[in-house]
């Protein structure tokens, strides 16, 4: 079955939408005139066109200068990272968790101590190494939950503390 015009468009396009009014002398003329029959008033282009052209071109615009300072090294995060030679005590304890997840049971069970409630693990320091000691909460082999306290020392090897390359696990001891 093939479509018509009048399939597409069952009803007769009104005047509104095949016409247009000058804004000079405010007489009907043809939609796409550019210039009125009556007074010859030049007429401009419709802002339905206009608009979306201006967006465009200040998109690309914006892509351009974008690429032209990611050439010049402006948006580049420096390539060496800032060594650093010690962790903070939550850095220490961020990283714990990870490593006692990985003993647990189920580790995607595991729920730890909320740092907004007051002292939920304490860490020390002894030259290189943190001793972080906490609890976690996850299921056991039968699927129960129990709480686990355990006390973890980690190393810190220096650079980036959210890295695991730059911890060395020690030890670690449940309760």
């Amino acid at each position: 079955m093939g479509y018509s015009e009048a399939n597409l468009f069952p009803y007769p396009m009104t005047t509104h939408e095949t016409k247009k009014t000058c804004k000079a002398c405010l007489q009907e003329i043809p939609k796409k005139a550019t210039k009125c029959s009556h007074c010859g008033q030049k007429q401009s282009i419709s802002n339905c066109c206009a608009v979306p052209l201006v967006i465009f071109l200040v998109i690309f615009f914006l892509g351009m200068l974008g690429q032209a300072l990611d050439e010049m090294g402006v948006n580049q995060p420096s390539s060496t990272p800032e060594f650093r030679t010690e962790a903070s005590d939550f850095e220490a304890y961020l990283m714990a968790k990870h490593f006692v997840e990985a003993t647990l049971k189920s580790p995607t069970t595991a729920e730890f101590p909320s740092t907004m409630f007051d002292d939920p693990y304490t860490v020390s320091k002894e030259a290189d190494v943190y001793t972080i000691y906490s609890y976690v909460d996850s299921q056991n082999g039968f699927g129960a939950m129990i709480r686990t306290y355990y006390t973890i020392q980690l190393r810190f090897l220096g650079g980036d503390p959210s890295d695991f390359g730059a911890w060395e696990y020690v030890d670690i001891q449940t309760e």
